[in-house]
């Protein structure tokens, strides 16, 4: 029992139970007995799934509500994925096939890749989604998911925003490697909004359009387009961790800054402020 119990491991948010396909009967088992101390079911060949398929999880259909599928190859067989109608979370990372959604009326997140196929159920409220490209260049694809919390885009071939308005209750925005998106317009009418994390995005250049999301606490452009001045941060009273690692700021003032409980940057020799120097201000206040 406690050799069972050391393949379990968070996962996000989720407690996850990563099946060894050396002892599967076991496993399985343990799982039947246990499904309620459990978000999901892990397959990982790290963690000792060796088989090439989800097939033997069809037999705890009713009992998992989770899968978290990460590291197999591209071959690996997804297709017995529908028989799983109960799950609220389905992450899968690695096979070729593509993932249909059609079958999963309780799903409330779902990490995957994007394909034109795809049709995202509208209870969705946490999605990541690798290499979204629509035709539109934007989020109107995404605009019916009225319940959406959390959106993560990999290598997204988006160019605008334009539709992000429609996701009102978003807490989290994450976008890596948009290497065509030149805008945030429409970000500024999210009210709700926790968290922006742009990392990749050079085209960017109206970093400033944050500025009027007011519930924001934590935000980073890494590696993103020059940002013209950090003023607006001025006007973003609950914001408390500020990233612009490989990001330059063209009017050099590190000033606005002073009054966050964290700042990362890289020095430049016409910025106000080293790093070293924001440090000990922000120390100052802290310990003062």
């Amino acid at each position: 029992m406690a050799e069972l119990a050391e393949q379990a491991s968070n996962w996000g948010s989720h407690r996850v139970f990563w099946i060894d396909s050396s002892k599967l009967e076991g496993d399985l088992e343990f799982y039947r007995n246990n499904a309620h101390q459990f978000d999901a079911i892990g397959i990982n060949p790290i963690r000792g799934f060796r088989l090439p398929t989800v097939a033997p999880l069809v037999a705890l259909r009713r009992e998992i509500h989770g899968l978290i599928l990460v590291g197999v190859g591209p071959l690996f067989d997804i297709s017995h994925i529908k028989q799983l109608s109960e799950l609220q979370v389905l992450v899968v990372d690695g096979p070729k096939e593509r993932a249909s959604l059609e079958n999963f009326e309780k799903l409330t997140e779902f990490h995957g890749d994007w394909h034109k196929a795809l049709r995202v159920p509208k209870r969705v409220r946490v999605l990541a989604l690798n290499r979204f490209a629509p035709k539109t260049a934007d989020l109107t694809e995404l605009a019916e998911l009225k319940q959406l919390i959390g959106l993560n885009l990999t290598s997204p071939g988006i160019r605008s925003l334009q539709q992000i308005g429609s996701l009102a209750l978003l807490n989290n925005l994450e976008i890596t490697g948009a290497a065509k998106l030149a805008t945030l317009h429409n970000i500024e009418v999210l009210q709700h909004l926790r968290s922006v994390d742009l990392f990749k995005c050079p085209a960017v250049s109206d970093h400033e359009l944050v500025g009027a999301c007011k519930q924001i606490t934590a935000l980073r452009f890494a590696r993103c387009g020059a940002i013209k001045s950090l003023a607006f941060v001025e006007s973003m009273p609950a914001l408390e961790r500020f990233s612009f690692l490989g990001t330059d700021v063209l009017d050099g003032n590190m000033r606005p800054v002073l009054g966050l409980k964290a700042v990362g940057f890289d020095a430049r020799p016409h910025f106000s402020h080293t790093q070293r120097e924001v440090d000990e201000i922000l120390g100052s206040r802290k310990h003062g």
